[in-house]
């Protein structure tokens, strides 16, 4: 949608972790949080008058042989946005640049369902329990190599729904899937996971789980 838009943020972040260089792909410690909240007011500049509050955290914790890795995200969005400020759940695939959100909008795209289902609030969370399988594969090439390979196993849940509207049930999914690091050195810019996942119902009623490969997330932030 076009038009001029002017906004303000202010964002807070809170982080508690070990500087570990494992950090980068499976850590086994510490915990974020992030508050954000968005002002944009057509009286001050621009055609869309809109406030969006975004909170986020997530956990790691050392369990057994792997880590329990925990998150849990909310949007609330009030107003008129540009219709590409979009708040809820869809089959866009997330984009992660070194298995963070930072610097990307965030796609919310529940492993394991398909649809879309739009609305002004949205939550989502997810469980996974990581074990680490291998640090390096023996490919090379040109400076690019994969490796930090580790497999999970998945759940997510989450919702979108309008304030004003009955808000539909809820999605939960689980799954298995590796991640896999493709690095430039020893740097992993981009991570990708290849799994197999759906809804609890699908589980239930025996159906087989489709395949999919996307961008991972190791921590949000």
């Amino acid at each position: 949608e076009k038009g001029e838009e002017g906004s303000f943020s202010m964002i807070y972040t809170y982080t508690s972790k070990r500087p570990y260089k494992k950090n980068n792909w499976m850590p086994n410690n510490g915990w974020g949080f992030r508050s954000m909240i968005d002002i944009s007011n057509e009286d001050l500049y621009g055609d869309f008058t809109y406030q969006r509050t975004t909170v986020d955290t997530y956990s790691n914790c050392k369990l057994g042989m792997g880590t329990l890795y925990v998150r849990g995200k909310g949007i609330y969005l009030n107003g008129n946005p540009p219709a590409q400020e979009y708040v809820g759940l869809s089959d866009d695939e997330p984009i992660y640049l070194f298995g963070k959100t930072d610097g990307f909008t965030e796609n919310i795209n529940l492993r394991g369902s398909s649809g879309f289902r739009l609305g002004n609030c949205m939550a989502m969370s997810t469980v996974e329990y990581r074990i680490s399988l291998m640090e390096t594969l023996p490919v090379n090439i040109f400076g690019i190599s994969l490796g930090n390979v580790s497999g999970a196993l998945i759940s997510d849940i989450g919702n979108a729904w309008y304030t004003e509207q009955d808000m539909e049930d809820w999605i939960i999914t689980a799954g298995a899937e590796l991640k896999l690091g493709l690095r430039i050195g020893d740097m992993p810019l981009f991570y990708y996971s290849i799994g197999y996942a759906q809804t609890l119902d699908n589980w239930m009623d025996e159906n087989e789980p489709e395949l999919y490969i996307q961008c991972s997330l190791i921590n949000p932030f």
